[in-house]
């Protein structure tokens, strides 16, 4: 009797798994979590092997029986990881899948649901790391995906041989397209997705908001300190034919059936430089052209960025009055730094300031406040300060699901807007009023601070395109 009484304890103290779904690719079954169901490493896309490297993303493969979704898909190829205090995973080219967490028990209607893209220099990252932890968020009453897109030279080389890059994007729309075809079996609802990402994941969903291809895909749009409304259209690497001449090099004489043949891991070996392209397909024109003309995907907008965004790009070099000019032109454009920087500063302490502010504004606050005001639906911009506000540092209280910045976000998620009980009004930024939600020790409404300098880098950015607009036309 003993023995019979402890395996019962045993037996109804292992938490019951949920019962299996029905997906297009078959029957999946998911885990419990704390207040949650939890489904990893679900495939969205066959996996872009052999002679499917370099190709557009297809449909995942079916199977038969109950998968169990209980563990993480391998990372895609890279090196490192993103954010850095991450752990390294496991990577596989076999690494497109994403995962689900869902509140537990029954919901009287559809929930909306919240699409993650992962940050990371589309070099590395994935969105099974601890930071993205879907738990929290989906206690609030919504559900959580996050995913994988493939990488580096794996997710964007074009190559003359009709390799036209942009394949982590479109990755990053298969995703999309997969939620939009299945999320209802978990208890979402495809009208109310909102597609979110930090860093390169926010520059993607700025060329996704561009892109006809996904249209219908999601209602709103949350961007983290990245965006690409620089004039790309005006460098030629960023354009399909200069992105040819790279991969050409790249290829350094091997065709791309060669390349095909070689391990993953001998091509990370070699240096690439992954970017969208304007390739006439997921692209076709740059994002800022697509604003200006209101071609976007109108949806509403929650944009910002970290007020020590630039900090993670000057650490470990010595910035003095002497020579930050030439440490920043190590960065960009040398001319642009002479027209955006003072030609001397008092101290080296003035020097580090200045650097770091070109190198917050002209990676990403600049972006953020361009999208900001171009977006047509309602737009909400924000300011993270709390600490060194360094880049990245805000996920942690995104995904912390409880503190205000992570009730802003949610209460956006479920209505389009971030305001709420119990919290400090948030402005929408209009034309007319250029205000944000600074988060410092308590959130608070505000202008936008250091415009002018946002302006200059506007400035610059205008005259070059106004000039070959009407060159265009002239010729």
């Amino acid at each position: 009797m003993p023995i019979l009484l402890l395996f019962l304890a045993w037996l109804f103290a292992v938490p019951a798994w949920s019962q299996p779904l029905a997906i297009e690719s078959g029957l999946i079954e998911g885990v419990p979590g704390d207040g949650v169901t939890i489904y990893r490493g679900i495939p969205y896309a066959a996996p872009p092997i052999g002679d499917r490297r370099w190709r557009e993303p297809s449909q995942p493969p079916s199977w038969q029986g109950v998968r169990v979704a209980d563990h993480f898909s391998p990372a895609c190829p890279q090196k490192g990881t993103y954010p850095p205090d991450q752990p390294e995973e496991a990577t596989s080219e076999d690494c497109l899948f994403l995962n689900v967490w869902r509140p537990a028990g029954e919901s009287a209607r559809p929930l909306p649901v919240l699409v993650w893209i992962h940050g990371g220099g589309l070099l590395n990252g994935s969105g099974s790391l601890p930071v993205y932890e879907g738990s929290r968020l989906a206690r609030q009453g919504i559900i959580v995906v996050t995913l994988n897109y493939r990488l580096g030279v794996l997710g964007f080389l074009a190559h003359p041989e009709h390799i036209s890059g942009n394949y982590g994007l479109l990755d990053q729309i298969a995703a999309l397209t997969w939620v939009q075809r299945n999320i209802a079996v978990f208890g979402g609802d495809p009208a109310r997705v909102t597609v979110a990402g930090q860093s390169a994941g926010s520059n993607a969903i700025s060329v996704l908001t561009a892109s006809p291809l996904a249209q219908g895909l999601f209602a709103q749009v949350i961007g983290q300190s990245g965006g690409m409304f620089e004039p790309m259209e005006m460098m030629e690497n960023f354009r399909l034919s200069g992105a040819e001449k790279d991969g050409a090099r790249f290829a350094k004489g091997d065709t791309i059936e060669a390349l095909r043949k070689l391990p993953a891991e001998s091509l990370l070996e070699r240096s690439f430089d992954p970017h969208p392209i304007i390739d006439g397909h997921v692209l076709a024109e740059s994002p800022y052209d697509v604003y200006r003309q209101h071609k976007e995907i109108p949806v509403p907008l929650l944009l910002g960025y970290d007020q020590g965004d630039g900090l993670p790009f000057l650490a470990g070099r010595t910035i003095s009055a002497g020579n930050f000019r030439d440490e920043l032109g190590m960065d960009f454009p040398p001319l642009l730094v002479k027209l955006l920087t003072p030609s001397s500063v008092k101290d080296d302490a003035e020097a580090k300031s200045v650097a770091a502010s070109v190198e917050r504004d002209l990676r990403f606050r600049w972006d953020m406040w361009r999208w900001a005001q171009s977006g047509q639906g309602p737009v909400f911009f924000y300011r993270f300060a709390i600490g060194e506000a360094g880049h990245g540092s805000e996920l942690p209280a995104v995904f912390g699901g409880s503190g205000p910045m992570a009730r802003y976000w949610v209460n956006f998620i479920k209505t389009g807007n971030p305001n709420g009980e119990g919290l400090p009004a948030w402005p929408a930024f209009t034309k007319e009023g250029h205000r944000l939600m600074s988060f410092a020790d308590q959130p608070r409404a505000e202008p936008v601070p250091g415009e002018a300098a946002l302006r200059r880098i506007e400035r610059v950015y205008l005259f070059p395109r106004v000039l070959l607009r009407y060159w265009h036309k002239l010729f």
